[in-house]
């Protein structure tokens, strides 16, 4: 035989296979953090090793049917055995573990694993055993493991689908949404205390800034849609956060200002609609969480999160700044709340990290008008109602038509099933009758003479007659 092929041979048996070294960095890993004391220390440890985030996610997710004891006790009668495929590193192994291979198969795969890789050092064989009772025993619990694979494993499948598709399905979106707190006359109970603002009249939009050697960013919805009409904001928000070299999301509202300063929903909507320049919008941001934080909650509560908003606004063109009020006195939200009445609304936000879903840390304020309104007309048709318990497809009312000033405007909320479908079965009882309508307020629209009614809700039919 050749030297050189003697040589060659000898190298690839010194050299460390892949499941070998994948192996030494889990080692490496359980020595590092059971030599630090503080959580703190251990998670930021953890973090260095993010390649081994898919094997970190089999151990705490999988399930493996079988123990390093099952194991161990059929090595020890291994003669081995004709396995067609051996997996080249730890995670293929776990992967097949966890799809379902179990008993004597999974027990032949495991130990023809470790004499194909020649595991024979007993650090090695512990790491892999600990490996399998996924229990890695990292001085860190299972579930602080688990967040922290998930935030890694879930921002990077986030940016993955947002590069790829250029949108996200709604279910995707992990935006913060609000509750109703209909007791504007205490201030909501806190453990921390409240942050509150103007409610503006706008469009939600998100900017998610991605970091990769250079920025890109994306204008979504809060439903995930792209808005390829703001090209031109992305360019310039792209060029003007160059000097930040990170992934973050900037939440705000895309507001038209009319000459008394107040929002116009309608101009919003239709601007926004339409390609082409835009100066007209302005972007009120309110929120600023970075990429890990948005896709994974927790993080800095919103006092941080807002200190960092504040100085990363006045570099930003067409952004205008929204204030935030530290509520640290009764008298201080009731006088927010009076002022409230000739806004849209009120928003409260609590000192808490961030939390992707409709929350109880975000809180709206709006007040609500009433009217009388005479029922021009009804909409009937086939919905999904329940009666007595049982869910079928019946007629049903879907909205009464009213007339507010010189404009027609439909309204369908308000109603029980059990109204829907009497009203549907004799429509004389509503139609021509007094309605009582609660509405937050009067909507303007692209006609200047008109308007309509911002979430109007059917509050009482008066089949009789108005009598009180």
């Amino acid at each position: 035989m050749h030297v050189s092929s003697v040589l060659q041979g000898s190298a690839r048996l010194l050299r460390p296979s892949a499941a070998q070294q994948q192996l030494g960095r889990v080692r490496e890993l359980i020595q590092r953090t059971s030599h630090v004391a503080g959580l703190n220390a251990k998670r930021a440890i953890l973090a260095e090793y993010n390649d081994l985030t898919p094997l970190l996610q089999l151990v705490y997710e999988g399930r493996f049917h079988l123990t390093s004891r099952t194991v161990q006790k059929f090595r020890d009668a291994y003669q081995g055995c004709g396995v067609g495929y051996i997996p080249s590193n730890v995670t293929e192994l776990l992967h097949l573990l966890n799809n379902g291979i179990r008993g004597r198969q999974a027990c032949q795969l495991v130990n023809a694993f470790i004499e194909h890789h020649n595991i024979d050092d007993d650090c090695m064989i512990d790491t892999l055993y600990r490996c399998i009772d996924r229990h890695l025993r990292v001085g860190l619990s299972k579930h602080s493991i688990y967040h922290m694979v998930q935030r890694e494993t879930s921002m990077t499948a986030f940016l993955e689908r947002l590069q790829r598709c250029g949108h996200l399905l709604e279910s995707q979106m992990p935006v913060a949404l609000a509750r109703t707190w209909d007791q504007p006359a205490s201030c909501p109970p806190t453990k921390t205390c409240w942050y509150a603002s103007r409610k503006l009249d706008g469009i939600r939009c998100l900017f998610v800034v991605t970091y990769n050697k250079a920025h890109a960013v994306y204008a979504i919805s809060r439903t995930g849609r792209r808005f390829h009409t703001l090209t031109e904001w992305e360019h310039r928000l792209t060029r003007e956060l160059a000097a930040y070299p990170s992934s973050f999301v900037i939440d705000g509202e895309m507001c038209v200002m009319n000459a008394e300063g107040h929002e116009s929903f309608a101009r919003a909507m239709s601007t926004i609609q339409q390609p082409g320049p835009k100066p007209d919008l302005v972007y009120f941001p309110f929120d600023l969480v970075t990429l890990d934080e948005f896709t994974g909650g927790g993080g800095r509560p919103y006092s941080e999160r807002l200190e960092c908003l504040r100085s990363l606004v006045p570099h930003l063109s067409q952004v205008g700044a929204l204030p935030q009020t530290r509520i640290d006195h009764p008298a201080t939200f009731e006088a927010l709340v009076r002022d409230s009445r000739e806004w849209e609304g009120l928003m409260l936000r609590e000192d808490v990290p961030y939390e992707g879903r409709r929350t109880p840390s975000m809180l709206k304020i709006r007040p609500r008008c009433e009217a009388e309104y005479t029922v021009l007309g009804v909409d009937i048709r086939t919905m999904r109602l329940a009666s007595d318990g049982i869910y079928a497809d019946r007629r049903a009312l879907a909205s009464v038509t009213i007339q507010h000033g010189g404009r027609r405007v439909s309204v369908g909320s308000g109603f029980r099933a059990q109204e829907r479908i009497h009203f549907a079965k004799y429509p004389e009882d509503i139609l021509g009758h007094t309605v009582t309508v609660s509405y937050m307020a009067e909507a303007p629209t692209l006609k200047a003479q008109d308007t309509s009614l911002r979430f109007p809700v059917v509050k009482h039919v008066y089949r009789e007659g108005r009598t009180i």
